[in-house]
């Protein structure tokens, strides 16, 4: 973090706990970036599979605790920052090999990605 003040003010690194505006901390940690820098993000989806379904099977095998969000709900992490071509997509859309076969025959990707970029 570049602004200690703002992650003292922001997050309570002395333990784990769910962020109540977690859209909102990314927005204000991306207020100091300077002219060409980028902000990158993958993010788990429940929009290709229940949400249920999504949660059972990593909590079987982690301790982590899981927030899937839909496509429209990772959105606003972006706030502030020019989302950068191809935009908020499934990963193996964001640079596909056109030597891979199609991601599609893949079945779902339950993984979204995205580029942001201040000018």
């Amino acid at each position: 973090m570049t602004d200690q003040r703002l992650s003292a003010e922001e997050i309570d690194t002395s333990r784990p706990h769910p962020a109540r505006d977690p859209a909102g901390i990314v927005t204000a940690l991306t207020r100091s970036m300077t002219s060409g820098s980028q902000l990158a993000i993958s993010h788990g989806t429940t929009g290709f599979h229940g949400r249920d379904q999504v949660a059972d099977e990593v909590h079987r095998k982690s301790t982590a605790r899981l927030s899937p969000r839909r496509h429209d709900e990772i959105l606003p992490f972006f706030a502030g920052v020019e989302l950068l071509d191809p935009g908020l997509v499934r990963v193996p859309r964001r640079r596909p090999d056109p030597a891979a076969p199609d991601p599609a025959k893949h079945g779902p990707i339950g993984l979204y990605d995205g580029v942001g970029g201040r000018s």
